[in-house]
């Protein structure tokens, strides 16, 4: 590979890194949060995000999965009519679902409501 194409690629994955993590951050998810739903360690989510390294084909089709973006957006900065700034991922075990803002509140208040009846606190 020649310096030109390089650059291009430190590029490319410097942006990517920059959408993953302003994904994950609209997500409401921490590095060790993803880190955890993709089964690789906190370091990997880090060099993505500062574009250390890129991720495989796999990797991204996930991360944008469970952010709740497309994999045009994360590639190129291109929203599609799937996505919206309002949309939140809720994973719940192995499922993972993508609500509108209205839906997560409700959703939330639901939540709390089960978990204050079973007297279960958060930690």
């Amino acid at each position: 590979m020649d310096s030109s194409s390089k650059e291009k690629k430190q590029q490319l994955n410097k942006e990517l890194g920059l959408r993953i993590k302003e994904a994950r951050k609209n997500a409401k998810l921490t590095q060790e949060q993803l880190s955890e739903y993709l089964n690789v360690n906190t370091q990997f989510i880090s060099d993505l995000e500062r574009g250390i390294c890129g991720p495989s084909l796999i990797t991204l089709s996930e991360i944008s999965s469970i952010l709740g973006v497309t994999t045009d957006y994360l590639i190129k900065g291109q929203p599609s009519h799937k996505q919206t700034e309002t949309s939140y991922s809720l994973i719940i075990g192995s499922r993972q679902y993508i609500l509108t803002k209205e839906e997560f509140d409700i959703m939330e208040k639901n939540v709390d409501s089960l978990l204050s009846a079973f007297r279960i606190t958060s930690r």
